[in-house]
């Protein structure tokens, strides 16, 4: 019997999440928190709380659709930048016998990841302040690095050529200790390395 599947699409601001993830994850449709996000505070009347019961109302709606995945053993995938950690979702799934796996997009500066916001504004997307990507970027790089070992399967995605995102590398996990590393391109960009120390220091990737 097929083990059901905790996805999660991570990574900053503007690197492609929304974009690429059907083609990673074609069984369900993944969960989008800033499409959805947009689509509610696009209704709200205009209030200095508009954002917060936007915000409100997505996570709710996100946390009842784990919820209700996890509860009836179903396949789930979500987008985030990993800014916060959703530990208790993963540690619940694993309890349930669900695969857990990490697809996480990059760019190779924080730069670019306001610029491709700038442009997603301007087409009618939700925007996001410098100061905002500036955090999630920090938090969601220092998450992976932190608590790679809890996935069974982690791919590492460049993106920052545009609409050609590159698988670099991909690790499967054999034990708690130990990884498989497959890697997808000629060289990992050192930038890469940097951001991830724990995943190149503790498996010794060239």
């Amino acid at each position: 019997m097929q083990h059901p599947h905790l996805i999660i699409i991570a990574g900053c601001n503007g690197a492609g999440k929304s974009t690429f993830s059907p083609y990673l994850v074609k069984e369900i449709t993944p969960f989008d928190y800033d499409k959805k996000f947009a689509i509610i505070y696009n209704q709200l009347r205009d209030s200095e709380f508009r954002e917060q019961i936007a915000i409100h109302q997505v996570t709710e709606e996100l946390n009842q659709l784990i919820s209700n995945s996890l509860l009836e053993k179903k396949t789930i995938c979500f987008e985030t930048n990993l800014h916060v950690f959703p530990f208790t979702w993963i540690n619940e799934a694993k309890q349930l016998g669900f695969k857990i796996s990490m697809y996480f997009f990059c760019l190779k500066n924080i730069e670019l990841a306001k610029k491709r916001v700038e442009i997603r504004t301007k087409n009618n997307g939700h925007f996001v302040n410098d100061e905002t990507i500036a955090y999630k970027w920090k938090e969601g790089y220092k998450n992976l690095n932190i608590h790679f070992s809890l996935f069974d399967k982690i791919l590492i995605i460049d993106n920052s050529t545009l609409y050609k995102p590159k698988i670099l590398f991909e690790l499967e996990k054999v034990n708690d200790l130990n990884f498989k590393y497959f890697r997808y391109q000629p060289t990992i960009p050192k930038y890469i390395q940097n951001r991830l120390p724990a995943i190149f220091d503790i498996l010794q990737i060239p």
